[in-house]
């Protein structure tokens, strides 16, 4: 009887050393894989405003600074600043008129370079449109309608054939309309981008229909489906 008892005591002890070996390597892998998934995750810590942000390194900090030592006056609406646009006077190269709520030259990055009337005339294109914002600092229009005035701009400059067509730039509601006088001045909807691609369509339709009586009937045209000029005609 006392060497069955024996027996299973050291059964029990058996399976009792067993479970304990099996617990340990469990809580090993565990510790493994936790310490394997921590270098995935950013540490983060408690800012002063009361939320977690991802811990910096030098490098990333470094950049912060050379931002922030960069970096330019609020973006505010034009009107709230139009007596300070009355003085600017700077050099630079205008390639159109903005028109906010007075005409200002400016230069292909948007900068203001001065008022219209406080320069000689220049035969350049107006954009116009509303809701335009200056930087206060630097003078510059930084709005995504004025930079994609100017970006469709600079790509028809590059057009002989279409330059000295144009005779204004509208943003309305995020999409860009231009004026080019066609036989009659005729609104052209260019949209958003894309801009190399629709100016080469239309630069086509130019000399195949600019001058015919499709033209002459179109109320505007519509360059915003590929590869496509949709004519609207007047009714």
């Amino acid at each position: 009887m006392s060497q069955k008892v024996d027996r299973v005591g050291r059964m029990a002890a058996a399976i009792t050393s067993l479970v304990l070996c099996a617990l340990l390597l469990n809580l090993w892998v565990l510790n493994a894989g936790a310490e394997e998934h921590r270098e995935t995750i950013p540490k983060v810590r408690f800012s002063q405003y009361g939320f977690l942000q991802p811990k910096q390194n030098w490098l990333e900090k470094a950049a912060g600074l050379i931002s922030l030592s960069t970096s330019t006056g609020l973006a505010v609406p034009a009107v709230e600043i139009e007596h300070d646009l009355e003085s600017v006077n700077r050099r630079g190269k205008a390639v159109a008129f903005i028109n906010l709520e007075k005409l200002y030259l400016i230069d292909k990055t948007g900068r203001i370079i001065a008022p219209a009337d406080s320069c000689p005339h220049y035969d350049l294109p107006i954009i116009s449109g509303s809701g335009f914002l200056v930087d206060e600092k630097q003078k510059k229009l930084v709005d995504d309608g004025a930079q994609n005035a100017l970006a469709l701009l600079r790509e028809i400059q590059k057009k002989s054939q279409l330059k000295p067509l144009l005779s204004e730039i509208k943003v309305k509601d995020s999409e860009i309309i231009a004026y080019f006088s066609f036989g009659k001045v005729i609104p052209v909807i260019f949209g958003q981008g894309g801009w190399k691609q629709k100016i080469d369509n239309l630069i086509a339709y130019h000399i195949q229909l600019g001058g015919g009586d499709l033209t002459r009937q179109a109320a505007y045209l519509d360059l915003r489906i590929e590869d496509r000029i949709v004519v609207k005609k007047n009714v």
